[in-house]
């Protein structure tokens, strides 16, 4: 039960309002053989005793499996979500309770990715994944995309202190409000370990292609330099900054983990393509146990 004296959040006009929520889910936990994740469903009802309007219903969904076809050749990874997601990021942002809001759609989005693993030889191995997503959001074509994904790595079979990778990459985004965009990548990875340290240093190099800034498409150079810092098995820390086709880009995280409890802090700048601004996505236990 939800008494509020704005329960929209208005800036202007204030009304008040009591909302009752009632909500039922249920759960669904995989964690041993070819197939493993977790599925989280809820089917909540608000009714509000002043603005009646607002009355309905409500899907939450967070879904994450891992299924392995051929065992250390062939995975197939899928997610699925619904959850309330701002229209605008400069609009009235939701509450963390999911109430009805002007601003606010039920944003709906899979995402299936199988990928292909094996060895070249005695020394080099491969990596081959495809990615479909589709995101759908209700009342409108406002954040409705799909996109398809096709991701190379070539790498040696076994890591030493100097190591390296070659990466290809092509995305293709779908918007039903706009123009389809592509973008493709070719980069080159090389990692020097310092053991006594624990630290891990890392360079890459290489070239993109991109029409999103303008339909006819630019080709640009990137780079990008990067750390990782493991001083323990709980702690970790890495940091690493990029020069791509938009400008700069970077990302920094630490992580640490006691008996119950885990820590972490996160700073990035980089680029999206997506709709809808997501807002109040939360972990499932499934994720937060196995981290």
């Amino acid at each position: 039960q939800t008494l509020s004296n704005n329960y929209d959040l208005d800036p202007s006009v204030s009304e008040s309002d009591g909302i009752t929520r009632l909500t039922a889910g249920i759960a669904v936990r995989s964690t041993g053989g070819a197939i493993t994740g977790s599925i989280d469903y809820s089917l909540g009802f608000l009714s509000y005793a002043r603005h009646s309007a607002q009355n309905g219903l409500q899907n939450a969904l967070q879904a994450d499996v891992n299924a392995e076809l051929i065992e250390d050749r062939l995975q197939v990874s899928s997610s699925a979500s619904i959850s309330r997601s701002a229209v605008s990021a400069f609009g009235v942002q939701p509450g963390l309770t999911g109430d009805a809001s002007g601003n606010t759609v039920e944003l709906r989005a899979l995402r299936i990715a199988p990928t292909l693993r094996g060895p070249i030889g005695t020394s080099l191995r491969y990596s081959l994944g495809l990615g479909l997503s589709l995101s759908d959001a209700s009342g409108g074509s406002t954040g409705d995309v799909s996109g398809r994904t096709v991701q190379f790595r070539l790498e040696p079979q076994r890591g030493g202190v100097l190591g390296w990778s070659l990466d290809a990459s092509h995305q293709m985004s779908d918007f039903k409000l706009g123009r389809s965009s592509t973008s493709s990548q070719l980069s080159a990875r090389l990692g020097y370990v310092l053991k006594q340290l624990d630290l891990e240093l890392s360079a890459t190099g290489g070239a993109e292609r991109t029409d999103l800034e303008s339909a006819s498409g630019r080709s640009t150079s990137n780079w990008g330099i990067g750390a990782i810092w493991t001083p323990s098995p709980i702690t970790r820390v890495s940091a690493d900054v990029a020069h791509r086709f938009f400008g700069r880009s970077h990302t920094i995280a630490i992580d640490h983990r006691t008996p119950r409890t885990l820590w972490q802090l996160r700073s990035s700048r980089s680029l999206s393509s997506g709709g809808a601004v997501a807002v109040g996505a939360q972990r499932s236990a499934y994720d937060l146990l196995f981290a």
